[in-house]
């Protein structure tokens, strides 16, 4: 997360110079984040702080207007337990420049220059959950995932943020199911995974209804089939067993 926030000249830059003057010695993480601040003119000390000092973890709220975008931030919880008041400092990491790289209080809102969507946490280097409360937003991110315009982390973290986000109340599954129901051509094994944590976190929620544990059931078909008949045309032409063999096994019994 610092690594990219500060950026990548920088952050060697930092370490290079917090190396050489500390040598041998004794130091402290203080030190190190001195360091790093030199480098890139950024404050870190206090936005370290807010990560290593307090437990949890924020969810980063996001409503985008046309040109206006809220920004609001709360500790991400599991359970019914009640919120709290803690504060991190966020790197925002967005796809696109605004006018702030960080948001340090509560909320905040920001004027855009234009329309267009903003992501937060594409390379999924940030330790905070995102929220898309509108469906432009949740569009967006899907066709990301969808697409595969974003790495193999981003799509890993954009699935993993849903499933939390289900979990603690702040979204349905529902724009899961959506997302995943167009990635019958992901190439890789890390993001099915994620995939298939989502249909069973649905069945476990419609346990006993027939009609919806069917469509689970059409839609885990409609997303394996592809896959399953490449797989058994590869099994058909070998003789022998390989090193895959297992994996491509296992992808056919999901």
């Amino acid at each position: 997360m610092l690594r990219e926030y500060i950026g990548e000249e920088a952050f060697k830059s930092g370490l290079k110079a917090y190396f050489q003057k500390h040598a041998y010695q004794n130091t402290t993480r203080h030190d190190l984040w001195q360091a790093l601040s030199s480098a890139s003119n950024k404050p870190l000390s206090k936005l370290m702080h807010s990560w290593l000092e307090q437990s949890g973890m924020p969810i980063l709220s996001v409503s985008q207007e046309a040109k206006q975008i809220e920004l609001s931030q709360k500790r991400l919880l599991l359970d019914e337990s009640k919120n709290d008041n803690q504060v991190w400092q966020i790197p925002l990491l967005s796809n696109r420049q605004l006018s702030t790289d960080i948001l340090s209080g509560k909320s905040t809102t920001l004027t855009l220059d234009n329309d267009s969507i903003i992501l937060f946490n594409e390379n999924a280097s940030g330790h905070f959950v995102v929220d898309y409360n509108t469906e432009t937003g949740r569009k967006q991110r899907a066709s990301n995932v969808q697409k595969r315009l974003i790495s193999t982390s981003g799509r890993i973290s954009a699935l993993n943020d849903i499933i939390l986000l289900a979990r603690g109340g702040e979204e349905t599954l529902t724009s899961g199911l959506k997302l995943i129901s167009d990635c019958q051509d992901e190439p890789r094994e890390n993001v099915w995974s994620l995939m298939g944590s989502i249909l069973n976190h649905a069945k476990v929620l419609t346990e006993g209804n027939t009609n919806t544990e069917n469509q689970l059931k059409k839609l885990a078909y409609n997303l394996a089939v592809k896959n399953i008949k490449n797989l058994v045309g590869i099994l058909k032409t070998r003789t022998t067993p390989t090193q895959h063999s297992y994996d491509e096994q296992c992808w056919c019994l999901w």
